[in-house]
């Protein structure tokens, strides 16, 4: 049986094309090499379409372990493996070898012999699984992120982590994130800074703590303990005097 004209523009036997490792084969299918086994194919006959249908996939379940790559994490890996390629007799005598009436196990469309044995139809839908795949993972990933970011939202400026210019200065989520700190801190003291000095060091400062101890304090803490420990009565600030009233 001749498949009518086939490799670099020549006429070649069914057989000689099903030949995996012949070197027309691996210039022509580009998807065998020198790893690839020849490949089988089964033509079906004896039963009406759906017995075959049904015959074919009995077949493909029990010869998986031989068609299908070995490592779902390597698809493209068919080293060792034998394609397998079904077609029912009537199909091929009423359309001929290179009709699109070849199923390849692994693929789920009939396809033409060439395509078959190239396993394209195989390989687009695994190149567009993986693609699909990585897009989920993709958007899984980022949805994710974002989670993660809110869940790390600055409960005082409300900045996520993806804001920051460093994300070491970022929030948990349950306290102030490093810029808000910085800011109250600076912000402490030039409040510090405008708050008058110890009358006493004339360096220290007068502290809440201590104003909120003593309201009348001109002292800062050190000078105040001090003169508290030697029994010596801190200084106030003095009262203030009053406006005599004259009577005419």
């Amino acid at each position: 049986m001749f498949a009518g004209p086939g490799l670099n523009g020549r006429r070649h036997g069914l057989w000689a094309i099903m030949r995996c490792r012949s070197p027309d084969h691996r210039n022509g299918y580009p998807h065998a090499s020198a790893d690839t086994l020849p490949p089988i194919a089964l033509v079906l006959t004896g039963a009406g379409p759906r017995g075959l249908d049904n015959l074919t996939g009995k077949v493909r379940d029990l010869t998986e372990e031989f068609w299908k790559p070995e490592s779902a994490w390597r698809p493209y890996d068919f080293a060792d493996r034998i394609p397998i390629l079904t077609v029912r007799l009537d199909q091929l005598q009423q359309h001929g070898p290179q009709a699109p009436i070849w199923l390849r196990y692994g693929s789920e469309d009939l396809q033409t012999l060439t395509d078959a044995l190239a396993n394209r139809d195989y390989l687009q839908r695994t190149r567009a699984r993986l693609a699909a795949q990585a897009q989920t993972a993709k958007a899984a990933e980022a949805e994710k992120e974002r989670q993660e970011n809110e869940a790390r939202r600055c409960p005082t400026c409300n900045r996520t982590p993806d804001q920051y210019e460093n994300n070491w200065d970022a929030s948990n989520g349950t306290t102030k994130c490093g810029l808000c700190i910085a800011e109250e801190e600076a912000q402490e003291l030039r409040e510090a800074e405008s708050r008058p000095r110890c009358t006493t060091c004339e360096t220290g400062l007068l502290e809440n703590s201590l104003l909120e101890h003593d309201p009348e304090a001109v002292e800062c803490w050190k000078c105040y303990q001090k003169r508290e420990f030697s029994g010596r009565p801190p200084l106030r600030r003095p009262e203030p005097k009053k406006k005599r009233r004259f009577f005419g």
